[in-house]
C-alpha cells in the first residue's frame, strides 16, 4: 500500500479470536430453544455472515421459520451481551495494528452489529483506528460494498488506495465487489483455498507476514 493508504480491517477472526464466545452464546441459545447444540468447528461455518443468518445456519432445519429464527436471534443477543468480552487479540494484531497506524488510515468493517462491532474495538483496540463500522441496516452486510464505500468516502480515499483484509470468502467478495485490493488470513475460520477462489488479491499466513506484505507497498 501507499502510504496513507486505508487498511480496512474485518473483526471476527481477523483481529480477534471470538469463536469461542459466540459458540458459547449459540449453544446457551440453542439449549434454551431445545435444540441440538454445535461444535466449535461447526462454529467456523456458521458465523460471519451476520447474526440472524448464524441464528438459521445454526438451528435445526425443522426449527428454521421467521418466528425460530427470531426467537434464536433475540435470546444469542442476550447472552453475547455477556460473553462478548471473553474475545482475544490474534497473536501479534496489536503490534501490526500499531506499527501500520502511522502509515495508513486504519479501519473496521463488520457483519456483527454496529454496537458490538464498536464495543469489541474500544475493549480491545482503544485509540487505533479511524473508523469503526459494524451492521447497519441502511448499508446492509458484507459482501455488499455499501459499508466499505462509506469508510473509504469518510476516509476520502479511492479503491485504489484501499485494501480489505479478512478470513472469509464474505470479506474477499466486498473488496471485489469495491473494486479494491484484498488479503485472506489464514489464522481466522476459513480455508486458502475460500479465500482464492473468491478472488483474493494475496493471502497471508500469519500477522507478521501480514506486517511484511503490507510494508512492501502493494500494486
Amino acid at each position: 500500500m501507499k502510504k496513507r493508504g486505508l487498511l480496512v480491517f474485518d473483526l471476527d477472526g481477523t483481529l480477534v479470536d471470538s469463536l469461542p464466545s459466540l459458540a458459547k452464546a449459540f449453544n446457551q441459545t440453542l439449549e434454551e430453544l431445545e435444540c441440538p447444540k454445535h461444535s466449535l468447528k461447526d462454529y467456523k461455518q456458521i458465523i460471519g455472515d451476520g447474526a440472524e443468518t448464524a441464528s438459521e445456519r445454526c438451528l435445526p432445519e425443522n426449527r428454521r421459520t421467521r418466528e425460530d429464527i427470531r426467537k434464536c436471534l433475540d435470546l444469542f443477543r442476550i447472552h453475547y451481551e455477556n460473553l462478548w468480552h471473553e474475545a482475544k487479540p490474534f497473536p501479534g494484531i496489536l503490534d501490526l495494528l500499531l506499527k501500520n497506524a502511522s502509515q495508513n488510515k486504519l479501519a473496521v468493517l463488520s457483519n456483527k452489529d454496529d454496537s458490538f462491532t464498536k464495543l469489541c474495538v474500544e475493549k480491545f483496540f482503544p485509540g487505533i483506528f479511524d473508523f469503526v463500522t459494524g451492521y447497519k441496516k441502511k448499508n446492509g452486510l458484507k459482501p455488499g460494498p455499501k459499508g466499505l464505500l462509506e469508510i473509504m468516502a469518510a476516509a476520502r480515499r479511492t479503491n485504489n488506495e484501499t485494501c480489505m483484509i479478512g478470513d472469509t470468502a464474505t470479506d474477499i467478495r466486498t473488496a471485489v465487489n469495491s473494486g479494491t485490493k484484498s488479503i485472506g488470513v489464514l489464522w481466522g475460520y476459513r480455508n486458502k483455498k475460500e479465500l482464492v477462489e473468491a478472488g483474493a488479491t494475496y493471502t497471508s499466513e500469519s500477522a507478521q507476514h501480514l506486517s511484511k506484505l503490507l510494508s512492501q507497498r502493494l500494486t
